[in-house]
């Protein structure tokens, strides 16, 4: 322990103070008050702050208590009876707002702020609001459950609740802690189900929060550069004792039954899809405070799942025919753990046989493609057969017992006969699980703190923290654990422990009945409370939203708002090396490359590439080769020169290589890539790796980044495997109504329909990859070559330009392998194409020389692959000549010959310039066509809705910042918006913001249960927004987005990203953008007033917006009547998805 400067402070006594080893330095300092409260503090460098109220919180029925009582919390407390108080001085202590989310045991509230002055300010209000809400009978009404004046059950939290109880993810996870937890208080939905939150009042969330918000209940955690002597007088000046005559519970002190036998069940959820389904087993875990079994169960769920060459990967999903495109091992961190193992896209009975002619030996097969038998190879001992046995024709993958068998088969196997990798295995999984763990603490060291620490808090111990503090020294204790130790472990807790089996079936038929019998319900309702009973509702629900909108007194002041100048920042040298001309130094810079110095334990590499002239024919195949590309095998020159033959390594030996050797790794489309879609820059493909800062960690990435880069190479098997795996996706994408709705905004903003965007889009992959898995099903087991750069085979490519994926006609295997070659070679077929970003500690030496090295040598090994675009200077003159084939070699292990050599004969040709220096994205060249579109998606119960304009502002134009304001003011926690539409329960979440990758302006509706009433609420709102152009408002709206800009670079992989979007935008260094950022405080009522007549207003003219929305099948009549009456003029035409994908060339 330490002293601490605040020990004289009363009543706050310091308690321990304990070292969390990753940072050494930093210290979690932990406090008492009288009352019990508990603070804990920890200092962590940056520029954010962070307050954490942690409430220890049980049910024991479906009514939502924990939850209700959370979203209540916000509105008021009883010194300051007023809605919207909380979060405007939220605002002007530089806070988006405050949130919270309530978890099976626990309810958590939450802030964070850009500096410390903000959060000394705002965590004392918050802490006031939680023990002393006002928890009014109005604010119930609007927040929680209400039945308006057309007789539909609404509310906040109803809605939200409504529009998550029937997901197939929210089922399961209610049905697996059941069936885990019967007899216990996570047999409940925390949440809240639909029926049983109609049945709640307010009396009954007044006696629940009586019962567990006292202060011996309650626990404190600060994050951030913060004064703790500021803090905890901030805390003492409040009535923390409360009345001590209200009885007070403590949530959690019944034992948890124990699970003493085996239990299987099958559960029917909606869905229109019915080709996929779910299978989910459980088994009870050590308890949460056996630090060490946990950890250690950790490790071994990570040896079992975590890369393609992984036990559960390799059995179930890396196959031809994949048994589910995803396996994950998970834990449930309740008082006693729960071990969860999931299978998503599980064929549905019969979706299996489909996919390929034959049952096969999936696996010996997958490894006869990834090997070239006449070549080198390092995959030997590669594969242990398909000791599973194959899945004989008929057998029902969602039957019970199927997959729970073969589970327990290759799990008792793993356990008796250890694990064929080798006895060092686990050693190898420690050293991986302990990087990961220090890169978690890197991306965001105080959610990783807290994330140890609430465990302590919820079910506290003697001491506090407990050794979760020192997780880093047990991982390093289990290196030397021996193999025993780990089958013992695997035995223990899944082989020889009851497990429970839940299967999840999708059911067409259950999501029609679903939508109808809505409908049929709210005709029955309307009818019983007739018009009086209607009237009466709708009376009561305007009393109730006056009541909540009564103003703050003039009486209330408001903090001024902290100078940016208190916030800390993190610091880094940025360099951007020029593009230089052959030659120059030992090793020339092939291409521009911006580096970065600064605090991390890593290097990081990001390489892009220019995919605007990616031809079209080949940007359907674009998610396929992204997924493929850190996925399967490569087969790259022996480093002793051509004389030998090629080395090949098998997609599980690569994954098995990078597991051990780089930290991460990942390629994509764009930035903010979510396989289907990305938030900005679809014309840029890139990689990323991130290495241990050692020398040999170094050699290593930049080794396997060029593996990746230039010598992938793609087997039928790996196809195969990967189109059913991304099929499985869509089919999930697909069945939720956001994620429709949001892939509807994306293609329609797309600056074409041959677009990068529309390309990628579920409606487009649906079609694309169902055709491409028929051609696969028709197609031999490899063309000649097996997929390998070095032989094309033979046979007729497709004619260049076309769009042979437009068609219905059938794709085989040589054009797929063919195609994914192409967008290889266009890669790296000019240098002018690559920029990289280039990231390392401080004080280390610039990687660059050796990425230029690497990347020339693999050049030189590759010439005659590259030369129409790369200069004859670059290549080694040794090199530059015809291989002689190696003895024993056959014509696919040599590099392609090119006829033409003249280039070598003194011929210099030139690459394009750095793509870099002129880049500009794709955007509409003006706004599109207006259009309203609506897709009904069955077992989806609300409505999620976007409605956008044109509006082409980016960071650089001068009505960026009024822009970002306005939609600042008009989204912000109890704005306008917010009370207008969530507050009178109309829909869960709304917001307006910029999109300055599609330069649009668009307002948002998700979990909305009532559509008209948001849209007329919507647009009143913008007719009276001018009403709010006042300094007030304003400032708080730049103090919210001042934490946003902030927010961006708080962590070292946010300034690396920063970075490197500020050189798409042409900002020298992304110093220059961060002071443009001071412009903010340049807003005003006129510039407001400006924006606002050029692009806000936009949303009121039925020729300007487009509107896209997806809701339940019966309930589209009803929305597109309601929405094309004169009030709204929202003209809507239904489009099923089918509709949608065939108007995507």
């Amino acid at each position: 322990d330490t002293k601490h400067e605040t020990s004289s402070l009363m009543p706050f006594q310091p308690v321990q103070s304990r070292e969390f080893q990753p940072l050494p330095g930093t210290h979690v300092e932990s406090f008492v008050h009288g009352s019990g409260l508990q603070v804990h503090v920890c200092r962590v460098a940056g520029p954010l702050c962070h307050a954490y109220i942690v409430v220890p919180t049980e049910t024991d029925d479906h009514m939502g208590l924990p939850h209700t009582l959370e979203h209540l919390i916000f509105l008021g407390s009883k010194s300051i009876p007023y809605r919207g108080y909380l979060d405007q001085v939220a605002a002007r202590c530089l806070a988006p707002g405050t949130n919270a989310y309530t978890a099976e045991d626990h309810t958590c509230y939450y802030i964070s702020t850009a500096g410390p002055e903000g959060i000394t300010r705002i965590c004392p209000l918050l802490l006031d609001y939680v023990l002393h809400p006002q928890l009014t009978d109005a604010n119930f009404v609007t927040e929680i459950y209400h039945v308006d004046g057309e007789g539909r059950e609404q509310g906040v939290v109803y809605c939200e609740m409504l529009g998550r109880e029937n997901t197939p993810g929210d089922i399961q996870d209610a049905h697996m802690n059941k069936m885990l937890f019967a007899g216990s208080g996570y047999e409940y939905c925390v949440g809240g189900l639909t029926p049983d939150i109609a049945r709640l009042n307010n009396n009954l969330i007044k006696e629940y929060h009586a019962r567990y918000y006292h202060p011996g209940n309650i626990s404190v955690v600060i994050f951030g550069e913060v004064d703790t002597s500021a803090i905890l007088a901030g805390l003492d000046g409040l009535d923390i004792a409360g009345s001590p005559d209200v009885p007070r519970g403590v949530a959690w002190q019944a034992p948890i039954p124990a699970l003493t036998e085996n239990a299987t069940k099958t559960v029917r959820f909606p869905s229109e899809d019915v080709t996929s389904g779910t299978v989910g087993l459980g088994w009870r875990g050590p308890p949460l405070d056996d630090v060490h079994e946990n950890v250690a169960l950790e490790i071994l769920f990570r040896y079992l799942h975590d890369s393609a060459a992984s036990p559960f990967q390799q059995h179930f999903v890396e196959l031809e025919t994949p048994l589910a495109s995803s396996a994950s091992f998970y834990t449930k961190s309740f008082k006693t753990t729960g071990i969860v193992l999931e299978f998503s896209g599980v064929p549905v009975h019969g979706a299996r046989q489909d996919t390929s002619d034959t049952e096969g030996s999936d696996e010996e097969e997958d490894d006869d493609d990834d090997d070239d038998s006449t070549g080198s190879s390092e995959s030997d001992g590669d594969s242990e057969g398909n000791v599973l046995g194959d899945v004989g024709e008929g057998v029902d993958l969602l039957g019970q017992g199927v997959m729970s068998g073969r589970v327990m088969k290759l799990l008792r196997r793993l356990r008796d006969h250890g694990f064929p990798e080798g006895p060092d295995i686990m050693t190898k999984t420690v050293q991986r699980h302990k990087v990961k763990f220090l890169e978690e603490i890197e991306d965001d060291p105080s959610e990783a703190i807290a994330g140890l620490l609430f465990s302590d808090l919820v079910f506290p111990g003697p001491h506090l923290p407990t050794d979760r503090l020192d997780t880093l020294k047990l991982i390093e204790d289990m290196e030397n654990k021996p193999p025993s130790y780990w089958t013992d472990l695997l035995g223990r807790w899944l082989v020889d422990a009851p497990m429970v089996e839940l299967i999840m079936i999708p059911d067409k038929e259950l999501a029609t009945n679903m939508s109808t019998d809505a409908q049929a319900k709210l005709t029955q309702r309307v009818s019983s409370m007739g018009p009086e009973g209607l009237g009466t509702a709708r009376d009561h629900l305007q009393r109730c939203v006056t009541e909540n909108k009564k103003p703050l007194p003039d009486t209330i002041v408001f903090p001024t708002v902290p100078s940016a100048s208190s916030i800390p920042v993190l610091k880094a040298n940025q360099v951007q090396l020029p593009h230089s001309a052959p030659g120059n130094g030992p090793v020339p810079a092939l291409f521009p490359v911006q580096e970065l110095e600064l605090s991390t334990q890593f290097y990081h590499f990001k390489l892009t590439f220019d995919f605007r002239s990616l031809p079209v024919e080949l940007r359907p195949y674009l998610v396929l080769f992204q997924e493929l590309l850190l996925e399967t095998a490569v087969e790259y020159p022996d480093p002793r020169g051509a004389k030998h033959p090629n080395i090949t390594m098998s997609h599980k030996k690569v994954a098995q290589a990078l597991s051990e050797e780089v930290v991460s790794i990942e390629a994509g489309v764009g930035f903010g890539n979510r396989t289907f879609s990305c938030s900005s820059l679809s014309e840029i493909f890139y990689v990323y790796a991130v290495s241990e800062a050692t020398p040999t960690r170094l050699n290593q990435v930049l080794g396997w980044l060029i593996k990746i880069i230039f010598y992938s190479t793609f087997p039928k098997s790996r196809i195969s495997a990967m189109v059913s795996n991304l099929l499985s996706d869509v089919v999930d994408e697909l069945r939720d109504g956001g994620s429709v709705a949001g892939s509807l905004l994306g293609v329609a903003l797309a600056p074409s329909s041959t677009a990068i965007p529309n390309c990628i889009s579920t409606f487009k992959q649906k079609r694309f990859l169902t055709q491409l898995k028929e051609g696969l099903k028709k197609s031999p087991k490899d063309s000649p070559g097996g997929g390998k750069q070095r032989g094309r085979g033979k046979g007729k490519a497709p004619r260049r330009g076309s769009q042979p994926s437009n068609t219905s006609r059938t794709i085989g295997l040589h054009e797929i392998q063919e195609s994914l070659r192409r967008i290889q070679d266009f890669m790296l077929a000019d240098i002018g194409r690559v920029f990289a970003q280039v990231c390392r500690p401080w004080g280390t030496e610039s990687p660059s020389p050796l990425l230029f090295a690497s990347w020339k040598a693999a050049i030189d090994a590759s010439y005659l692959r590259f030369h129409p675009h790369t200069p004859a200077s670059y290549f080694n003159p040794k090199s530059a000549k015809r291989p002689k084939k190696a003895k024993g070699a056959s014509s696919s292990s040599s590099p392609r010959v090119d006829e033409d050599l003249e280039f070598l004969n003194g011929q210099d040709r030139t690459p394009s310039a750095p793509f870099i220096s002129t880049f500009s994205a794709i955007h509409r060249s003006g706004p599109m066509p207006s259009q309203g579109i609506i897709v009904p998606i069955g077992g989806v119960e609300s409505s999620f809705i976007f409605q956008t304009v044109h509006c082409p502002v980016e960071k650089t134009h001068p009505d960026f910042f009024p822009v970002v304001v306005l939609g600042e003011l008009l989204s912000t926690l109890e704005g306008p918006l917010y009370n207008e539409i969530r507050g009178k329960g109309y829909a869960y979440d709304t917001s307006i913001g910029l999109h300055t990758g599609t330069h649009s302006l668009t307002v948002s509706f998700h979990e909305c249960s009532a559509p008209r009433s948001a849209f007329v609420e919507f647009y009143k709102v913008l007719e009276a927004a001018p009403l709010r152009f006042t300094p007030f408002f304003i400032e708080g709206a730049c103090a919210a987005l001042l934490f946003q800009f902030h927010k961006a670079r708080s962590s070292p992989p946010g300034v690396i990203n920063y970075a490197m979007l500020s050189t798409f935008k042409h900002f020298p260094t992304m110093y220059e953008e961060i002071d443009l950022e001071n412009n903010l405080s340049k807003v005003d009522s006129a510039s407001l007033q400006s924006v606002y007549d050029k692009y806000f207003k936009q949303f009121l003219d039925p020729a300007h917006r487009s509107t896209f929305l997806c809701t339940n099948p019966a309930s589209v009549p009803t929305v597109v009547e309601e929405l094309k009456g004169e009030a709204l003029n929202i003209v809507l035409e239904i489009k099923d998805l089918q509709d949608i994908s065939s108007q995507i060339k």
